[in-house]
């Protein structure tokens, strides 16, 4: 049988060959490429946790947030402090500020309802 005539599950990619390893085409792009389209269902209790997980982050990165604001601002009370400190701590509370969001917005995509988003 030649290639030619072979079922395409039989035919060989082109570099695959070249590689020295044959696969068949039917075998190219499987591997995660289902999983990488379907996209899964949680669970209740899956949920239940992500959003439990999610609210902590968002709470331990909001702690951060006014912790840091209140050292900035300690720094801005301080007759000493050089203007290279004060952009240094004013990047750094952009970062937190910035790791905020992300987790606030993690969170906020997981709540369904509009009372859930109030509280």
């Amino acid at each position: 049988m030649s290639i030619v005539s072979a079922p395409e599950e039989l035919s060989y990619d082109k570099e695959s060959l070249i590689e020295g390893v044959p696969t068949a085409r039917s075998e190219i792009g499987l591997k995660g490429s289902f999983s990488a389209l379907r996209k899964q269902k949680l669970t209740e209790k899956g949920k239940d946790f992500l959003k439990d997980t999610r609210h902590k982050n968002r709470e331990s990165a909001f702690r951060s947030l006014v912790n840091k604001t209140q050292s900035v601002l300690k720094l801005c009370d301080t007759a000493q402090i050089t203007l290279n400190e004060l952009e240094a701590g004013c990047n750094q509370l952009d970062k937190i500020k910035d790791n905020f969001n992300e987790a606030h917005q993690a969170f906020d995509e997981l709540l369904e309802t509009k009372s859930e988003r109030e509280n």
